[in-house]
């Protein structure tokens, strides 16, 4: 996975659902991406983003990943789905207010799985302060 994948080509969301807004990194095993609060993000609250958000933010580069890892091992079978279910089964939420504009850094990584069912860790982060870690 040489080229960076585009967003809105591997989620199902638009915007303001769409939460994402650059990919930093994506290998084969590891995706970092970055994300701009927006003023009509639909999660706001008091004009502040939830740290419970992050199960969001860490879904869709989640779900990236694993459409890229797809894409990779069968290019020619490969046919792009709607989207993927997420379970989080276990998870840590941080205590810190995230302003309209804040950026975050959102990491996941694939710990195992086959092209039907993976699983992912990892974690959200804003301003060294960590909002969801799973």
């Amino acid at each position: 996975m040489t080229d960076q994948p585009v967003i809105a080509d591997w989620l199902p969301h638009t915007p303001p659902m769409r939460m994402l807004t650059a990919i930093i990194q994506c290998t084969e095993t590891h995706i970092q991406c970055r994300s701009q609060i927006a003023p009509d993000n639909p999660l706001l609250s008091q004009a502040l983003f939830p740290c419970s958000g992050g199960i969001e933010l860490f879904s869709q580069a989640s779900g990236i990943l694993f459409a890229q890892r797809n894409a990779a091992q069968s290019p020619s079978a490969f046919h792009r789905r709607p989207g993927a279910v997420v379970q989080v089964k276990s998870f840590e939420l941080g205590d810190v207010e995230i302003p309209v504009g804040a950026h975050l850094m959102i990491e996941s990584r694939y710990t195992g799985g086959t092209q039907d069912a993976a699983m992912f860790e990892g974690k959200v982060i804003f301003e060294q302060h960590r909002v969801f870690k799973g």
